[in-house]
């Protein structure tokens, strides 16, 4: 998955994955996106569809982005 990550994070399955799922993705070491902000955008994808029950998760995330983007 974490391969073909822009084709993944386009599609209607990276918004339903659980919080637990994007996490492992966005902190895999094999992650293969041209900038952070691919990563970002995704994510504010991925909780602006079920803003109510994600929102509580955005702190979560955006951490793991930054502390994934600091270890490579």
């Amino acid at each position: 998955m974490s391969k073909c990550y822009v084709q993944v994070m386009e599609s209607e399955e990276f918004l339903l994955l659980p919080v637990s799922q994007l996490v492992d993705i966005i902190s895999s070491d094999e992650l293969n996106v041209r900038s952070e902000e691919q990563v970002f955008s995704a994510v504010m994808s991925w909780v602006k569809y079920n803003v109510s029950e994600r929102r509580q998760h955005l702190a979560q995330v955006t951490i793991t982005i930054a502390s994934s983007t600091l270890n490579h």
